[in-house]
C-alpha cells in the first residue's frame, strides 16, 4: 500500500505487501522487499537494495550522499539485510566507491539518532542504541552491543559478540567477545553474560576466557600473545580462533 502523499520514482521495485506511509520520498533504483513498512516522511534516495520484513521509521534517511569530501559520486549505494528496525532519525549514508556498499546485516535494531556513515559493514543480530556516531568505514561484527551516545572513529572494527558500554570514545579496534566503556575506552572484561545468552557452550566460553586473560590479565605484550597463540594454531577452538586471526588482523590496533 502507497499512501497518496508518498513519492515513489517509477524505477523503483517493490516487493508485495510493502507499505509506503505519507510523505516517505523513495528514490529510483531502489529494492525494497517484500511486507517491509517505510513509514511517514521517510527518505529512501537511489541506489538503495532493502530486504524482507524491515520497519523503516518516520525521518530516517537512507542512501544520500556521504559526508566524504572526496566523494565523487560513484557508489555501490546502500544495502540492507531482512528483518531490522530503523528507528526514528537514523542516517545511513551511500558508500564512497562503486564496487563495495554501505552494507547492514539482518535482524539488527538501529535505535533513533544514530549515524552510520558511509562504507560501514554491520553484521547481524546487531543493537546500537540511540544518538550513536558511526563513522566512515567501520566494521560491526555479529550480536555486538553499542551503547547510548558512543562514538567510533573511522576504520574501527568491533568483533562479534563485543558489548560497548554508553557514552564511550573508541579509536582503537575492540576484540570479540569483550565488554567495555570510556573516553578512551577500555576493555574490562569477557561479555560472559553475553555469551551466555547467545548459547555459547560452557567450554566454548571456556576456551574465550584463557585467550582473553594471556591478552589482557598476563605480562606478555599483545605481540608476544598472538605469537604464542599463533604457533599452536591447530590446537585453538574455532572462537579462540576468531580471537586470534581479530587481532592479527588489527590495523588499528586494539582496545587497552
Amino acid at each position: 500500500m502507497i499512501h497518496p502523499t508518498a513519492i515513489v520514482d517509477k524505477g523503483a521495485r517493490l516487493g508485495k505487501n510493502v507499505r509506503i506511509g505519507p510523505f516517505a520520498i523513495v528514490g529510483s533504483n531502489v529494492e525494497i522487499g517484500d511486507n517491509t513498512v517505510v513509514e511517514s516522511s521517510a527518505l529512501i534516495k537511489e541506489n538503495v537494495k532493502i530486504g524482507k520484513n524491515n520497519h523503516i521509521y518516520s525521518f530516517a534517511v537512507i542512501g544520500v550522499k556521504s559526508q566524504d569530501l572526496k566523494d565523487d559520486g560513484t557508489t555501490a549505494g546502500v544495502e540492507i539485510g531482512d528483518d531490522n528496525q530503523i528507528r526514528e532519525f537514523v542516517t545511513i549514508h551511500r558508500s564512497t566507491n562503486d564496487e563495495v556498499a554501505t552494507k547492514i546485516g539482518s535482524g539488527n535494531l538501529i535505535m533513533s539518532y544514530v549515524h552510520l556513515a558511509h562504507d560501514c559493514i554491520v553484521g547481524d543480530g546487531v543493537v546500537i542504541a540511540n544518538s550513536g556516531n558511526i563513522a566512515g568505514h567501520v566494521e560491526i561484527g555479529d550480536h555486538v552491543v553499542v551503547g547510548g551516545q558512543c562514538g567510533v572513529s573511522q576504520f574501527v572494527k568491533i568483533g562479534a559478540y563485543a558489548f560497548i558500554g554508553g557514552n564511550s570514545g573508541i579509536t582503537k579496534d575492540v576484540p570479540p567477545y569483550t565488554k567495555g566503556a570510556g573516553f578512551p575506552y577500555k576493555v574490562k572484561s569477557l561479555n560472559q553474560v553475553g555469551l551466555e545468552r547467545k548459547g555459547l557452550s560452557k567450554e566454548a566460553i571456556k576456551g574465550i576466557k584463557d585467550i582473553f586473560k594471556s591478552f589482557y590479565y598476563s605480562k606478555i605484550t599483545f605481540t608476544e600473545a598472538k605469537n604464542i597463540y599463533e604457533q599452536k594454531r591447530e590446537q585453538l577452538s574455532p572462537e579462540q580462533l576468531t580471537f586470534l586471526d581479530f587481532a592479527l588482523k588489527s590495523s588499528k590496533g586494539l582496545s587497552r
